[in-house]
């Protein structure tokens, strides 16, 4: 059995959060669960197990006005193994400011938590 690791406790998005890679303009995947330390992504584009990408994802919610995050983060899993055939990632936040860690505290604290 794999031990829990991580650092703070993970939330279900509520709809659909499009991750774009900042240095191609590309979408690279969908978060499937996020906290103030990393995320699980539904992978739509290729990305290398063990590399480093610079992300960026906009949280809406239960505040007035969206927040545009920006993460450097490290591919930590790739898995293709979805009960649904999608292929799957979790990548842990490396590089992340003081702001954008703080919508991200708000977004978890607004938002149902329902981790696993």
């Amino acid at each position: 059995m794999i031990s829990e690791s991580r650092k703070a406790p993970r939330r279900k998005t509520p709809q659909s959060l499009v991750v774009t890679d900042e240095l191609t303009g590309q979408p690279v995947g969908y978060v499937k669960d996020l906290s103030e330390s990393g995320m699980q992504l539904e992978v739509t584009a290729p990305l290398t197990e063990d590399a480093v990408y610079q992300l960026q994802f906009q949280l809406d919610g239960s505040t007035l006005v969206p927040a545009l995050v920006d993460a450097g983060a490290h591919v930590v899993w790739l898995d293709d193994d979805d009960a649904h055939g999608n292929r799957l990632s979790g990548l842990r936040f490396l590089a992340i400011s003081e702001r954008d860690l703080e919508r991200l505290r708000r977004w978890a604290e607004s938002t149902p938590g329902n981790g696993g």
